[in-house]
C-alpha cells in the first residue's frame, strides 16, 4: 500500500472495463414547483399511480370507477322517481283519496326496496376504490422512498434526512395518502352525486316556474363566491399549521420513544414535557383561530339555509289557493327545490373539507417533486455514481465520483480514493464546511486501514463518502462492487423481525443454513441467543440486545456474506470490551483480507497494517475550522512516531 499521485493504469483503463464517465445535470435546492401547485397538477400526481396506462391497478380502477357511476346515477333516478310518488300520496291525502293514499305509500315500499341494496352496493365499491387507490399511492411513494436511489448511490430517504428539505416524509406516505384518498373520494362522490340531482330536479323545477329557477342559480353562485373567497384562504392557512405541528409533536413523542434510556439517564423527562407543552400551546391556539374561521364560515351559511326555508311555499302557494295546483306539488317543489340547492351550494358547505384536501393534496405533491427530482443511481456496476448535490447560496459545488467496479483478483485494489475534497452535506439553514482537502491513497488486497484523530475532524465521514453516503465535494473514490462492501456503523441498525432476518439483513437469504447461522454466533460469541430465542422468533431486538452485543451481530452479518471483500467500521467495537474486540478482529481477519477501521484505542494498530492519520490545524481568525491534513504510514511507524511525541 503507498501513496499515489494519480490512478493506477490497469485500474482505470476505460477500454480494458468499459467505464465511461457521464456527468449529470445538477439539482437545485430551489422550490421544484413556482409556490402553492394547482389543484390540478397536485391532483395528476395522486391519481397517476392508479389509472395510469401500463398500471397494474388501472382495469380494476376503471370498473369499480364505472360501477361507481352506475350506482350514483341509479340513486338519483330512484330520488325523481320518490318525488313522484310523494306527490301522489300527498295529494291523494288532501283529497282523501284512500285507495290513492295507501298505493302511493306501497310504491314507497318499492322505492326502499331498491333503494337500499343499490346504496349497499355504491358503499362497497366506493370503499373499495378507497382501498386500491390507498394501496396504488402508498406503495409508488415508499417503493420509490425506500428501494430508491439518489444521484450519489445513497437511498432517497437517507437523502431526504440528510438535506432536511421536506418535513415528515413518513407522516405524508401514511396518514396523508390515507386522509386525501378518503377525503377526496368522499368529495368527489358528493360532486357526481350534487350533478346528478341537479341535472334531475331542476326540469321539475322549470316547469312550475323558470325565474325561480335562474334566482337559485344566482344565488347560490353568489353565496359560494362568497365562502370561498371569504374563507377559503384562511382555513387552508389554519390546516396547513396544525397539519404541520401535529406532525412535529408526533416526532418529540417519537424521539422519547426511540431514546428512552438516554433520557432516563439524564432525568430528562421535566424538558422534554416543558418542549412538548410549548408546542402543543402553539398548536392548540393555531386550532382556537382556526375554530373562529369555522364559526364564522357556519354563521354564514346558516344564514344562507335559513333564507331559503320559505320559498317553495311562496313559489307553490298561491297557484295552490287559486286551484292551480294540486296539494302534493307543493312538497313536490319542496324537495326538488331543496335538492337543487343543496347540490348548487356542495362546494360552499364542504370548504372546510376542500381546505384540508388542498393541504394533503399540496403536501403529497411536494414529497413526489422531492422524489421525482432525484437523479437516480447508476445500474451498471462499471458506472459511476456522480451528480453535483450541493448547494449554497445558488452555487452549484462538485462532486465526488463514485466509482464501483467488479475485482478479478483477491490481490487487486479494493479502494482508490484519489483527490478528494470532502465537503458537509448541503442542508437547508447550515452552512456547508470542508472536512477533508485532497485525501489520496489505495489500498489493496491483503492490507488493512486504521483512520486515527481528534473526534469530529472526519475519520467517519471519510468512511461515509467511501460507502456512497457523502459526495459533496471533488475528487474520486473506486472501490469493489456496493454487494461486495460492508458498512458497519458504531450503532448498528437492528430490523424487525426474527433472529434469521437479523443475521441475514440487508438480505433474505434462506439457503443459509440453521448450522452456518450457529456457526456464525459462536464466532462472535452470541450463540446464547440462538439458544435462547431460536432463528423464526420475532423481537424488537434494538431493546433485547445491549449496544455491544449489537455491534456483535454485525460482525456476524460480515461472517454470513460469501462475497465480501471490503468491510468499513466505524467504531464498530466501541461497546465491546477489549477481549470481545480482539476476538471479533480476529474473526474478521480470518473472513476477510481488507478492511478500513475508524477508532481510538490503541489496541486496535495490532489488526491493520497501515494508518491514515488526520489533523487539522488551529482555528482561522474569523473562528472558522480548517480543513484537516492527512499523513499516511505503516503502523510500526505510527507507533514509532507516537513514541518521539
Amino acid at each position: 500500500m503507498a501513496r499515489t499521485a494519480k490512478k493506477k493504469d490497469s485500474f482505470h483503463n476505460d477500454s480494458d472495463i468499459g467505464l465511461e464517465a457521464v456527468e449529470s445535470e445538477p439539482l437545485s435546492h430551489k422550490p421544484l414547483s413556482g409556490g402553492t401547485p394547482s389543484l390540478f397538477t397536485a391532483a395528476a400526481v395522486v391519481v397517476r399511480p392508479f389509472l395510469a396506462r401500463g398500471s397494474p391497478t388501472r382495469r380494476r380502477g376503471a370498473v369499480l370507477i364505472t360501477g361507481m357511476l352506475v350506482t350514483l346515477l341509479a340513486e338519483s333516478m330512484l330520488l325523481l322517481v320518490f318525488s313522484e310518488v310523494q306527490k301522489g300520496y300527498m295529494t291523494a291525502l288532501e283529497q282523501k283519496n284512500s285507495k290513492r293514499f295507501y298505493e302511493g305509500l306501497w310504491n314507497v315500499g318499492g322505492v326502499i326496496l331498491c333503494v337500499v341494496p343499490t346504496i349497499g352496493l355504491h358503499c362497497y365499491l366506493q370503499e373499495s376504490l378507497a382501498t386500491e387507490w390507498r394501496a396504488a399511492i402508498t406503495r409508488s411513494l415508499a417503493g420509490c422512498y425506500l428501494a430508491g436511489r439518489g444521484a450519489s448511490g445513497q437511498g432517497l430517504f437517507y437523502k431526504l434526512h440528510m438535506d432536511g428539505s421536506l418535513d415528515n416524509p413518513d407522516q405524508r406516505i401514511c396518514q396523508d395518502t390515507a386522509d386525501l384518498v378518503t377525503n377526496g373520494l368522499k368529495l368527489s362522490v358528493d360532486v357526481c352525486s350534487s350533478v346528478l340531482r341537479l341535472l334531475g330536479f331542476v326540469a321539475v323545477l322549470y316547469r312550475i316556474s323558470p325565474g325561480i329557477c335562474a334566482g337559485i342559480f344566482l344565488y347560490a353562485a353568489v353565496s359560494t363566491l362568497g365562502a370561498v373567497l371569504g374563507f377559503g384562504p384562511r382555513m387552508f392557512k389554519y390546516q396547513t399549521l396544525i397539519t404541520q405541528q401535529e406532525a412535529t409533536l408526533r416526532y418529540l413523542l417519537i424521539r422519547v420513544r426511540e431514546n428512552a434510556e438516554s433520557i432516563a439517564f439524564f432525568r430528562g423527562g421535566l424538558m422534554e414535557w416543558h418542549k412538548f407543552e410549548a408546542l402543543f400551546a402553539t398548536l392548540v391556539n393555531t386550532v382556537y383561530q382556526r375554530i373562529r374561521q369555522i364559526c364564522g364560515f357556519l354563521m354564514f351559511t346558516s344564514a344562507i339555509r335559513f333564507a331559503t326555508f320559505a320559498v317553495p311555499v311562496l313559489l307553490v302557494g298561491p297557484s295552490y289557493m287559486r286551484g292551480e295546483a294540486e296539494f302534493g306539488q307543493i312538497s313536490q317543489v319542496s324537495f326538488a327545490f331543496h335538492m337543487i340547492f343543496d347540490a348548487l351550494m356542495l362546494v360552499t358547505s364542504k370548504v372546510p373539507d376542500f381546505s384540508r384536501l388542498a393541504v394533503q393534496m399540496s403536501r403529497l405533491h411536494a414529497l413526489h417533486q422531492v422524489l421525482l427530482h432525484q437523479e437516480p443511481a447508476r445500474s451498471s456496476v462499471a458506472a459511476p455514481h456522480s451528480v453535483a448535490v450541493g448547494w449554497q447560496n445558488d452555487f452549484v459545488t462538485t462532486s465526488i465520483a463514485l466509482w464501483e467496479v467488479p475485482l478479478a483478483r483477491d490481490e487487486d485494489l479494493v479502494l482508490d480514493v484519489q483527490g478528494v475534497t470532502l465537503l458537509t452535506p448541503s442542508r437547508q439553514g447550515a452552512q456547508q464546511q470542508t472536512l477533508l482537502k485532497d485525501i489520496t491513497f489505495q489500498l489493496k488486497g491483503g492490507t488493512s486501514l486504521l483512520i486515527v484523530g481528534e473526534s469530529g475532524i472526519g475519520k467517519s465521514s471519510l468512511l461515509r463518502a467511501i460507502a456512497g453516503l457523502w459526495s459533496d465535494g471533488q475528487g474520486s473514490i473506486t472501490r469493489c462492487g456496493a454487494g461486495a462492501a460492508f458498512f458497519m456503523p458504531q450503532r448498528p441498525y437492528m430490523c424487525l423481525g426474527t433472529l434469521q432476518e437479523q443475521l441475514m439483513y440487508p438480505h433474505s437469504n434462506s439457503l443459509v443454513s440453521a448450522q452456518d447461522i450457529r456457526t456464525a454466533l459462536q464466532d462472535v460469541r452470541l450463540e446464547y441467543l440462538f439458544d435462547r430465542h431460536g432463528l423464526l422468533t420475532e423481537h424488537d431486538w434494538s431493546t433485547i440486545l445491549s449496544l455491544g452485543e449489537q455491534q456483535r451481530i454485525n460482525f456476524a452479518r460480515v461472517l454470513l456474506q460469501p462475497e465480501l471483500k471490503l468491510a468499513l467500521l466505524d467504531e464498530g467495537t466501541s461497546a465491546c470490551d477489549p477481549e470481545n474486540e480482539m476476538h471479533l478482529y480476529d474473526a474478521l481477519k480470518r473472513k476477510l483480507k481488507s478492511f478500513v477501521s475508524v477508532g481510538h484505542r490503541p489496541g486496535l494498530r495490532r489488526f491493520h497494517t497501515h494508518v491514515l492519520l488526520l489533523e487539522r490545524d488551529k482555528r482561522t481568525s474569523d473562528g472558522q475550522t480548517t480543513p484537516a491534513k492527512y499523513s499516511l504510514m505503516t503502523v510500526a511507524e505510527f507507533e514509532s512516531l507516537n513514541s518521539l511525541a
